[in-house]
């Protein structure tokens, strides 16, 4: 009995250590060389997901570094501990002064559904209550995301700012941006996958997605007849990298192809100073109607916009995608130690379970939250919220020689003409190709752009005025 014991946790080990690191040896991987990989815009599918794949796995191995969580025998210490734990996560909302700003992907219901039942069975050995006096595993309510706020975080435009005067009309431009920056650079919608649940850190439990797209395998020589599989190692642009980057420049670069002016706290803060110098001097020079902005002193590092530093997956540049599922209050958990190897190796049973699942994006929710739900979910009682869908992707017009028109429709998710006819090329068949498709022709009749077949006005609307 002991021997098997011993074997188990040799077994464990060898999971979370380098047995190599023991004997000064070096272990061969497979994984190692894609750390360096850095992705950008026009990262394919195969490339990104090699990428946060293995960041995926480095964090979980780490994740049992954490497998012991101390108790605090002292009930009136463990009293005041989690007092202090309830105050930091509502100290935004009690201050009510600031806000955040972030882009989501609300999660459909059945996704809702396996990833509450997989938490459910993950969290089951702690016997953990919301009860605050309770003298086991405490959980704070807040922690537990609700099944109906679960998602997916794209972007954080505005980090914690202050609420100001013109708070709502900023909203309103911050949403038409994103809207703009989805039509005008062709997002469409995509598939994510769940690749692994994991406690990272030994605190937060996460569901961890890669993305997945169209690739083909066999092609005819007319280009007719294309097999064409959906899988994680496509060679069409990766749709989450793309859509972060993109939404960035967007939001932060002075020089955008389409004339977009900065959104960023910053970059609103050195053009009100603009504008208040350029009232002051006014009499003295009016024809300097654009001053440079001011040029930073020498030696004075540059600053990175929050939206670079804060939108998972592109500060740290592994393209990491999440669902927050739960935290863990590791600071006041209970008066008794408690081990957390149980629930690591019930996250890599649930990982076998329920990975490969996955969930059709195109909607995106851009939301204004005070702090009321918690770190964890910017979705309760917000004070700005809006849905934004993602524009299907146009079939090119083809036409015979007898001269009628094919493939004038819209490509469903599934590669399949919403016209009934087939597409024309094993190209026309990639559903899920992102970025910009050659020969494309907008439905006029649908968006009321017949006269304006090349136009990308009427998909989108304009800042307005209305609520």
């Amino acid at each position: 009995m002991e021997e098997e014991q011993k074997q188990k946790e040799s077994n464990e080990q060898n999971f979370d250590d380098d047995a190599g690191e023991a004997s000064n040896t070096a272990l061969y991987s497979v994984i190692g060389h894609f750390k360096s990989l850095e992705l950008g815009p026009r990262s394919t599918i195969l490339e990104a997901n090699r990428r946060r794949t293995t960041s995926y796995y480095e964090k979980a191995r780490e994740a049992h570094e954490q497998s012991l969580v101390l108790g605090i025998h002292s009930y009136s210490s463990l009293l005041r501990k989690r007092k202090e734990e309830l105050k930091h996560l509502l100290f935004y909302h009690r201050e009510g002064k600031q806000s955040l700003r972030t882009v989501i992907v609300m999660l459909d219901s059945m996704t809702q559904n396996v990833l509450s039942e997989a938490r459910q069975k993950i969290l089951q050995p702690l016997n953990y209550s919301w009860d605050m006096y309770h003298k086991g595993v405490w959980i704070p309510e807040i922690n537990m995301i609700p099944n109906e706020d679960m998602h997916v975080t794209v972007a954080c435009p505005w980090w914690w700012h202050t609420m100001r005067t013109g708070n709502h009309e900023l909203n309103k431009d911050l949403s038409n941006r994103l809207r703009q920056a989805l039509v005008i650079d062709f997002h469409h919608p995509f598939f994510l996958e769940l690749e692994r649940i994991v406690l990272l850190g030994g605190k937060t439990l996460v569901a961890l997605w890669r993305t997945v797209g169209d690739r083909i395998v066999e092609v005819e020589e007319d280009g007719s007849n294309a097999i064409v599989v959906c899988d994680r190692h496509a060679t069409t642009i990766d749709p989450m990298v793309r859509l972060r980057r993109e939404i960035v420049k967007c939001f932060t670069s002075d020089n955008h192809e389409h004339n977009f002016r900065p959104l960023t706290h910053q970059h609103r803060k050195n053009q009100a100073s603009l504008d208040t110098n350029a009232t002051l001097t006014e009499p003295l020079s009016k024809t300097n109607t654009n001053p440079p902005p001011p040029i930073p002193p020498p030696g004075k590092p540059v600053r990175t916009h929050t939206i670079e530093s804060k939108t998972p997956g592109l500060g740290s540049g592994d393209g990491f995608i999440h669902t927050t599922l739960c935290r863990l209050p590791l600071d006041c958990f209970s008066t008794q130690d408690v081990e957390l190897e149980p629930i690591h190796r019930l996250c890599r049973e649930a990982t076998a379970t329920y990975s490969g699942h996955r969930m059709f994006v195109h909607k995106f929710r851009f939301v204004e939250t005070t702090g009321e739900g918690g770190d964890s979910n910017p979705c309760k009682n917000p004070r700005f919220d809006v849905q934004i869908e993602a524009p299907l992707k146009v079939v090119p017009r083809k036409t015979t020689s007898e001269g009628s028109v094919i493939g004038d429709g819209m490509v469903s998710s599934s590669g399949h003409n919403n016209s009934g006819v087939g597409l024309s090329s094993a190209f026309e068949r990639n559903a899920l190709t992102t970025g910009r498709a050659p020969d494309l022709l907008l439905h006029g009749r649908r968006e009321g752009l017949a006269n304006n077949p090349g136009g990308i006005e009427g998909l989108f609307d304009p800042p307005n005025s209305g609520n």
